[in-house]
């Protein structure tokens, strides 16, 4: 199995099973948008596969932004980000800016069997909806209701088309760490990933986040999942915690998205 190519076609899949409409630019280059859901990048967004080229990017590029959609482009294309790098460029020209996500895959050699996951309670998405929402008023002060609402809201699209389910660790009846599962079949293949990993910040430092990566990784490995993956920000320091968490580096995933 091609775990890149593979991880690819379960982000295409979900992308393109809750999108309200799609516009096939060009081969390789599709737009979808989500009308229920348009201030949320990951539901609105320019996705690049095998076939695109420069200009087709740019196009799907304009069809987003021309709808007043936040400008959100993926790369699904290859394991070294060839493309991505070649079209920095002309993307950052475009005001965008690029984010260095990679995808991390589980290996053999985990550690999650030596870490305690009592703590650890499977929950519903209704359950967290307080937590997400006040830490999209913290983040986006001047957002408006309405907005707020949305980036809320949109789990239910996915919730719609993809296996979810929620983890969280709660301190006073309070979720203070949190992370969802994603399952797809894609192929022969089942493929689970671990998202949305976050753990208040008077609460860090408690193991709280490692329990609930573990916990996942734990359901999705007794589910029959062929390949483990979880997202992760190359700049920032929680990938150092997947490393010890059992998770080595697979490929570059690199997005441009426009300033907030």
């Amino acid at each position: 199995m091609n775990s890149v190519e593979e991880i690819h076609q379960f982000f295409a899949r979900i992308s393109l099973s809750q999108a309200t409409r799609s516009i096939d630019i060009a081969p390789g280059v599709v737009v979808v948008f989500n009308d229920d859901f348009q201030v949320s990048h990951v539901q609105n967004t320019v996705n690049v596969t095998a076939g695109s080229t420069q200009d087709t990017v740019l196009a799907g590029l304009d069809a987003l932004v021309g709808e007043g959609r936040h400008p959100y482009v993926n790369f699904w294309l290859d394991d070294d980000a060839t493309f991505a790098n070649e079209m920095g460029p002309a993307l950052v020209s475009r005001g965008l800016k690029r984010e260095n996500n990679e995808l991390l895959v589980l290996t053999p050699e985990l550690e999650q069997a030596t870490r305690p996951t009592e703590m650890v309670e499977v929950v519903s998405g209704a359950d967290l909806d307080p937590v997400v929402h006040a830490g999209w008023v913290r983040d986006l002060p001047d957002a408006s209701d309405d907005t707020i609402s949305q980036l809320v809201d949109r789990r239910v699209a996915l919730e719609s088309v993809v296996d979810t389910s929620y983890l969280a660790v709660r301190v006073d009846g309070v979720p203070v760490s949190r992370a969802t599962l994603y399952r797809a079949a894609i192929g022969a293949y089942k493929i689970g990933q671990v998202e949305d990993v976050n753990t208040s910040d008077e609460h860090r430092g408690r193991g709280y986040a490692g329990a609930c990566v573990t916990r996942g990784v734990q359901i999705l490995q007794q589910e029959g999942c062929d390949l483990i993956f979880l997202e992760s920000d190359a700049d920032d320091w929680p990938r150092e915690l997947y490393f010890r968490l059992g998770f080595t580096h697979l490929a570059p995933l690199p997005v441009f998205t426009g300033s907030e």
